[in-house]
């Protein structure tokens, strides 16, 4: 069998028309070799599709065409139809990639089965389209999990929800990335075509247009980053509600404590922090001690352990670390009584939709002690959850820490 070069040296200058005389044997002096090389190179040329003639009556009942016509029919066709690319403007465009793609395309134009795995594709979704310079394709990807994420923060849904999404976005990219990819690459080429550049100029543009690009990638992973950011401020700014506690009007029409439950007894059967009665009770116990007490008795707690036993973990004396994003003072309620500061804090957490939960912690001090933007880690007894509303308008739980001691990380 001849190899490409093979045929680029035999049959450089042949125009397809007189490959096909060589190829019916039409013209005279050309061995069974040449033939047979004629026959190669019009199949590389899109002539042939399976070894056939693709177009065996339209080519008979035009034979009689002058050549200029079937000349000028080939070159449009060669814009339009990515089984008329010219192989050689395909490895160009493709550059160290060509080994990977042609085989797989070549299974695509033989059985029109457009569906191929690509292991590098299903990892990394669209940064792999952006290291192949598929900017259409992997800006729209990042413009819609950020919008489905959104829709499920709105919605309240927890990871259980938002991992299926990601298999399913990350499987359809792994089957469906090379399609898309030679999509792409018939697109750019027949863009570059239609300028009628010199082959030089040609084959520069192709080159640059083409390939990978590593610098692309990262500066996708960059916008990803910056985007996910602006998202998650959104759901931070305005419409995150934090606890507040309730004023005295509030806690006379709320309905009674249990008789059993004692003053300084946490209440561990209810979790809300509106109805639990667990203010109260650790105000009152954070003041009957001092900061150095609570801190070497708290131990530390993810917010996604609190999330899977919150009952359990009532009245335990634990330490969060996180962000700070508010301060303010409390005003005295029946409740508490003293100087009191809400410190809202976003810990990590994987079992949020982005990751992270609000820490509402009710700090006994002065509120000149904690800063906005700072990352500490705060010890006191855990009370409860309660429900809030981010930007989106939907649901969310935070949980809340009373207590008195802190140290800042930086």
């Amino acid at each position: 069998m001849a190899t490409i070069e093979d045929l680029k040296k035999i049959f450089a200058l042949k125009s397809e028309e007189e490959l096909v005389k060589i190829y019916k044997k039409e013209s005279e002096g050309y061995s069974k070799e040449e033939i047979k090389l004629a026959a190669e190179e019009l199949i590389q040329r899109g002539y042939f599709e399976l070894g056939e003639n693709r177009n065996a009556g339209q080519r008979n009942t035009s034979e009689e065409r002058e050549p200029t016509e079937r000349k000028d029919e080939s070159e449009e066709s060669s814009t339009s139809s990515p089984r008329e690319i010219n192989n050689e403007d395909v490895r160009i465009f493709l550059g160290k990639n060509a080994d990977y793609f042609l085989p797989k395309w070549k299974v695509y134009l033989q059985t029109g089965d457009m569906v191929s795995f690509n292991v590098w594709a299903m990892l990394f979704g669209p940064t792999w389209m952006a290291f192949l310079k598929m900017h259409v394709y992997a800006y729209s990807f990042l413009a819609i999990y950020i919008a489905v994420t959104l829709v499920e923060i709105a919605l309240g849904v927890t990871k259980e929800f938002n991992w299926p999404t990601t298999i399913i976005m990350c499987v359809v990219t792994g089957l469906c990335g090379n399609y898309w990819y030679f999509n792409h690459v018939e697109k750019k080429i027949a863009e570059v075509k239609v300028q009628n550049l010199d082959a030089e100029s040609e084959k520069e543009m192709l080159t640059r247009i083409g390939g990978s690009s590593m610098g692309n990638a990262i500066l996708f992973i960059v916008v990803s980053v910056l985007a996910f950011t602006l998202a998650f401020s959104v759901y931070n700014s305005g419409g995150q509600q934090s606890f507040q506690p309730r004023t005295e009007n509030q806690q006379r029409s709320s309905e009674p404590e249990t008789p059993s439950q004692s003053v300084h007894e946490f209440n561990v059967s209810d979790k809300s922090i509106v109805t639990n009665g667990n203010l109260a009770v650790a105000g009152y116990k954070v003041t009957q001690l001092i900061p150095r007490q609570i801190w070497q008795n708290a131990v530390e707690a993810s917010p996604a352990k609190i999330t899977k036993s919150p009952y359990s973990s009532i009245g335990k004396l634990i330490k969060f670390t996180g962000s700070v994003y508010k301060v303010e003072e409390l005003p005295p309620t029946p409740d508490l009584t003293g100087q009191w500061v809400e410190v809202l804090i976003q810990a990590v957490n994987q079992n949020a939709p982005l990751g992270v939960t609000t820490v509402d912690f009710i700090y006994n001090g002065d509120v000149n002690k904690i800063d906005p933007n700072t990352y500490i880690t705060c010890a006191g007894y855990f009370i409860g959850t309660y429900e809030g509303h981010n930007a989106m308008g939907g649901t969310v739980e935070g949980m809340v820490v009373v207590g008195n001691a802190f140290k800042s990380k930086y």
